[in-house]
Formats: structure tokens, sequence, C-alpha cells
């Protein structure tokens, strides 16, 4: 560096004030603003509102079946498998959403024409298991033989017409698995 020039000065950094905003001062700053801060707030309102609307409605509709224990001389005589009754329910109540059961549905009630492919059948059969649940129902903590079958669609009147057909189906089908044990005997 020639002698009688200084060395560059370095930049320096700019000095931040800090400001403290009172309550006043926001309220200012709103009311400046104000036009932004509604239409911002309308059209989240918009947005939610014919999101909701959009949706399609789904309902659902019940049926409980209460099923009856089914004595057996080993069940009385010996006292033992405490828990059979509920192992039968509870097995019971996963056989109400089987192939079978809701094949029979799906070809009385008739969701799909008289006559339709197999492969047809089975498309209604496997998505009538999604829309369809069942639980055993408690009373406080121990649970009961009633079965719950709850069934969801975009039609109230289809959804109870199917809940009350899984209902009778599975009862019938209870009453034919005893009527072939008894003749076992």
């Amino acid at each position: 560096m020639p002698e009688g020039e200084s060395a560059p000065a370095e930049p320096r950094a700019p000095v931040m004030h800090y400001v403290e905003l009172n309550l006043r001062d926001y309220w200012r700053i709103f009311r400046k603003r104000r036009w932004i801060s509604l239409g911002i707030g309308l059209l989240v309102f918009g947005m939610i509102y014919g999101s909701a609307r959009s949706q399609t409605r789904v309902y659902e509709a019940k049926a409980v079946i209460r099923l009856l224990e089914q004595e057996s001389m080993g069940r009385g005589y010996m006292g033992f498998l405490e828990g059979s009754a509920e192992t039968e329910i509870s097995s019971f109540a996963r056989v109400i959403k089987s192939q079978g059961i809701l094949e029979r549905v799906v070809r009385e009630l008739p969701l799909v024409e008289p006559g339709a492919p197999e492969d047809q059948v089975e498309f209604f059969t496997r998505s009538l298991q999604g829309q369809v649940s069942t639980r055993i129902v408690e009373a406080g903590h121990t649970l009961t033989n009633l079965i719950e079958i709850k069934v969801s669609d975009t039609n109230p009147r289809r959804a109870a017409d199917i809940a009350n057909k899984i209902a009778q189906v599975a009862i019938e089908e209870n009453l034919n698995e005893k009527k072939r044990k008894a003749r076992q005997v």
C-alpha cells in the first residue's frame, strides 16, 4: 500500500434499533390493513365451507342380533371352558363379515343384477366388506351375547336394508350351524 493512502474501511453492519410495539400500535396496523385481514379470513372460511359441502354424506345403519348359547353336556357337566361362549360369539362376529354371508346378501338384496358374472358379485362383496363392521356389545366391563352390525353407505335406505339383510342371513346361518351340530350327535 502506498504511503499516504489509508486502508479501506471495513463495511459496518447497519445498526438495528428495536422498537417496542404496544397494543395501540398493533390496533393501528390492523386498522390500516383491515381489508387484507378481512379478505384472508373470508377466503379461509370460503375454502372450508366449500370443502365441507363437496364431501359426500355417509350414513350408518345398525342392527343388533342376539346369540343364544348352545348348551352342551360337556360344558354343563364338566364346568370348564369358561371363555368358550365368548370365543364362540367373537368368532361368529368375524363370520358375519365373511365372504359367504356377504355374497348371499349381495345376491338376495339384489345389489347386482340377477345372473351377473361372478367377478361382479365378488367385487360387490369385497366392497361391502369395507362398509361393514361388527362388534360385541359390552355391558360394563363384561361382554354380552349381542353383536352389533354397522353398515356405512351413501344411501341411508340401502345402508338399513344391508344391515337388516346381514342380520337375517347371519341368524339363518347360525341356526343352520346348530342344526348340523345337533344331527352329528
